[in-house]
């Protein structure tokens, strides 16, 4: 449950450092700019809230990996972008952590997500379905 809040807390955070406090004030959705990585680029999103995610529903969403240590200007970084295979912007957080004896290196897609850790330099995390959300990436 706490390692659940933590995630959720930090992907929000990430999405709303670059919201001006009146924006946030607003029922309106939350509105962040170059937020997310994904496919090498960054990608704006709105945050329209959570979305119940069951095991077994997986094919429904995409993976955004969220690196709890990563290089300097780390975002998260989803699984693919709009496009073939895209969700919709529905999430199934997934904690990255670099190894204690890796240099953390900037990630900007899955790719590199997958590469480092079948290098053995990152650990993935089983994808938490408590704290699955909806928010698509905008160009």
């Amino acid at each position: 449950m706490r390692k659940t809040l933590v995630l959720a807390l930090a992907v929000l955070t990430v999405l709303a450092v670059a919201l001006p406090a009146a924006a946030r004030s607003e029922r309106a959705p939350v509105r962040a700019v170059d937020a997310i990585y994904a496919d090498g680029e960054a990608f704006g999103t709105i945050l329209l809230g959570s979305i119940p995610a069951q095991p077994g529903q997986e094919h429904a969403f995409d993976t955004l990996y969220l690196v709890t240590n990563g290089a300097e200007g780390q975002k998260p970084v989803a699984e693919t972008a709009p496009g073939p295979g895209y969700n919709g912007g529905r999430w199934l957080p997934t904690e990255v952590t670099w190894h204690a004896d890796a240099v953390p290196t900037l990630l900007t897609s899955s790719a590199d997500v997958l590469m480092y850790a079948q290098l053995g330099l990152l650990t993935i995390g089983a994808p938490n379905h408590d704290a699955a959300f909806i928010c698509p990436l905008v160009p």
